[in-house]
């Protein structure tokens, strides 16, 4: 199996994967040299250009990442192969030039997908360069953000969701600060969620930097910041009643519900 993962052909090699999905961890780590070697060989080609689809590299590369995932003892030697490659790959923003996933664009993609592979435990030590990813769908140089930017903060937010509760909230005044910076929308509500997962007694004292929320221009906004603000304690909500009663009155049913 291993050696058709190696050098099958697309289906071949996705078959393959799915066999040793099924193997044992301990089973993996007899293993884990071979594996090792084809991650190792996966990122020295994750540089080579492609258009569309990853590099076939890549999805072998991917592949093993996610099986070695399961081994515990692996994890020191996977971070320090993934390293490199992702500040590579995830450095500056995406290419907004690039319609779709072409170039540069399909190695921050593999790059990401190679950070949702990982323990939320090993994901911790990747979080800087993910978080500026958030805001890839900013309206950055006038232009608006295109499929490659808004996918790319889609999965920055899909690998932070990954986070335990307690390394989210080491991360709380970056995303604060983007939350209340960002233009566009989407971007706000995709840090609302992330803020949703942290200790409300930790939210408290941001209170001021995300209160201006409850008038957003975008009533889905509004309603990730009132569901933020259910999670505090009834004492804190009653400072706030003076920017909630207003919104009983508001157009849309569900900002209306969550202010009640």
């Amino acid at each position: 199996a291993l050696c058709l993962l190696a050098h099958g052909s697309a289906d071949v090699q996705r078959a393959a994967g799915l066999v040793l999905k099924g193997v044992e961890p301990s089973a993996l780590e007899l293993h884990s040299g071979p594996l090792l070697h084809l991650l190792e060989e996966g990122w020295s080609q994750a540089s080579t250009p492609c258009t569309g689809a990853p590099h076939a590299a890549q999805r072998v590369r991917l592949t093993v990442l996610r099986l070695l995932t399961k081994v515990d003892s692996l994890e020191p030697r996977i971070n320090a192969l993934l390293s490199p490659f992702l500040r590579a790959a995830l450095a500056g923003g995406v290419d907004r030039g690039a319609i779709s996933w072409t170039g540069k664009n399909v190695e921050r993609r593999t790059a990401m997908l190679s950070l949702s592979a990982l323990t939320p435990r090993a994901l911790e030590a990747h979080v800087a360069l993910v978080l500026p990813h958030l805001h890839d769908g900013e309206l950055v140089h006038a232009l608006p953000p295109n499929r490659a930017s808004r996918q790319m903060q889609h999965m920055a937010e899909k690998v932070m969701q990954k986070l335990e509760p307690r390394a989210l909230a080491l991360q709380i005044e970056p995303l604060v600060r983007i939350c209340a910076r960002a233009d566009v929308a989407e971007v706000r509500k995709s840090v609302l969620r992330l803020l949703d997962k942290i200790d409300a007694a930790l939210l408290l004292q941001h209170m001021p930097t995300l209160l201006p929320l409850l008038s957003d221009s975008e009533h889905g906004v509004q309603r990730y910041a009132l569901e933020l603000l259910a999670r505090l304690p009834p004492e804190a909500l009653a400072h706030q009643s003076g920017a909630l009663l207003p919104l009983l009155a508001h157009p849309h049913r569900d900002v209306r519900r969550a202010a009640l």
